[in-house]
C-alpha cells in the first residue's frame, strides 16, 4: 500500500467514527424531544379532562 491509500483509509475510518458519533447525538436528542412531547400531550389530556369535569359539574349545579 502506498501512503495515499493509507491516508485515505484512515480518513474514511475517522469519517465513519465521527458520523456515528453525530448520529448517536442527534438520535439521543430526538428521543428526548419525543419523550417531552409525549409528556406534554399527556399533561394536556389530563388538563382537558379536568376542564370537562368542571364544566359538567357546573352544568349539574346550574340545573339544580
Amino acid at each position: 500500500m502506498n501512503r495515499a491509500t493509507l491516508v485515505f483509509i484512515i480518513f474514511m475510518a475517522v469519517a465513519v467514527a465521527v458520523s456515528g458519533t453525530i448520529a448517536s447525538h442527534w438520535r439521543t436528542r430526538y428521543d428526548q424531544a419525543e419523550k417531552a412531547r409525549k409528556e406534554a400531550v399527556a399533561l394536556a389530556d389530563v388538563r382537558q379532562q379536568t376542564i370537562d369535569d368542571m364544566t359538567q359539574r357546573q352544568r349539574q349545579n346550574a340545573a339544580l
